[in-house]
């Protein structure tokens, strides 16, 4: 596993590993017979590259029920629905990612109003697809995030690394995350947790 993730470097890349061994450990408990695992989804642990043509499906529309690794970078987990509940990641100084606007515009679940927000900015290397994409009020999006977005840009530039968890809750089957929890932690600095709620009803107009 630790191969899998060297060229982000000693620190960032044990760090992923321990992320992944752990994602492992609850897709398949150590020993466990895969009959006494039917009475639960079992995840799936994919691997997936952010750019190449033949992985777009995965990034286009998840799975359900999987941990995705684009680029031995970034760590997407999903439900049984198949929407983004985790997103976990190390941001390391780095070309940012690709503008999928055809992806902002098609994004499923957003309410007039809402932008198609991303979970890891883009400038960050974010992916621009829809597996790093969820509906955000402007407010949330333009705001509230891009003040956090801005720390971690200014740390990545000044060479340190941002650990960051990032969990999302939903409504029922609602394809709309209700609230967004985002546990980051610069190097040197105190870890920080930062949870921003989606409502739309702060927005709408009277």
């Amino acid at each position: 596993m630790g191969s899998d993730v060297r060229r982000l470097g000693d620190e960032v890349g044990a760090a992923l590993t321990d992320v992944i061994g752990e994602l492992e450990g609850l897709s398949r408990p150590a020993g466990a017979d895969p009959s006494e695992l039917s009475g639960s989804a079992e995840q799936v642990l994919l691997r997936v590259s952010g750019t190449d043509r033949k992985d777009a499906g995965v990034r286009r529309s998840p799975p359900p029920n999987s941990v995705i690794v684009v680029d031995d970078a970034f760590v997407y987990t999903t439900d049984e629905l198949g929407r983004v509940v985790r997103a976990e990641a190390t941001l390391t100084a780095g070309e940012p990612g690709e503008r999928n606007d055809y992806a902002q515009h098609t994004l499923k679940g957003k309410l007039p109003g809402d932008d198609a927000g991303h979970l890891i900015a883009r400038v960050l290397g974010g992916l621009g697809d829809q597996l790093n994409l969820v509906p955000m009020t402007r407010k949330v999006n333009r705001e509230e995030y891009a003040a956090m977005e801005r720390r971690w840009r200014r740390a990545v530039e000044q060479g340190k690394t941002v650990d960051l968890e990032i969990e999302l809750e939903y409504d029922t089957d609602a394809r709309r995350p209700i609230s967004i929890v985002v546990s980051y932690e610069i190097a040197g600095q105190k870890p920080r947790t930062v949870p921003f709620d989606n409502d739309p009803t702060e927005e709408i107009e009277p």
